[in-house]
């Protein structure tokens, strides 16, 4: 019954030595709560995409994709009503400072980038007005959203 808990414990301390109960485990035992906070942070990304998503949908956008990826990046939501394109880029920040969660300069040239990229597909298809869309959200469902110039 013990036998396979008795070997995971030789293994370990084949890797890191012998300690004792009242000695800290190695530094390797700390990345599961990294793990456990970036799982955490990715489930709250994706809960506020689906926010932002349906506040642009009531304002009488459809989604045409949602984390597209391209040869520059990731564009979290793609929205289209008429011949009008937005790429939104979502940001969810627990602490709620709006300016200071803005993509650096070099974050949102890759965004437009990417934007610039599937343009010719959209194009085709009768979009003439492309907007890129930073939205950041807070907590208490408070949000700000930035609009960079057209492409």
């Amino acid at each position: 019954m013990f036998g396979k808990y008795c070997d995971q414990l030789k293994q370990r301390a084949k890797r890191h030595g012998p300690f004792d109960a009242q000695s800290k485990p190695p530094a390797s035992d700390t990345k599961p709560h990294s793990v456990q906070k970036r799982k955490l942070a990715e489930k709250q990304g994706r809960r506020a995409e689906i926010i932002v998503m349906c506040s642009y949908m009531v304002c009488g956008y459809w989604p045409a994709a949602r984390r597209l990826r391209t040869a520059f990046g990731e564009i979290d939501l793609v929205m289209r009503r008429g011949k009008t394109l937005i790429a939104i880029e979502v940001k969810y920040r627990r602490e709620y400072l709006a300016e200071t969660a803005l993509p650096s300069m070099r974050q949102q040239h890759r965004l437009l980038r990417a934007l610039q990229s599937i343009w010719p597909y959209y194009a085709e298809n009768g979009c003439t007005n492309v907007h890129l869309d930073i939205v950041v959200l807070g907590k208490w469902g408070r949000y700000r959203r930035f609009r960079l110039a057209p492409v």
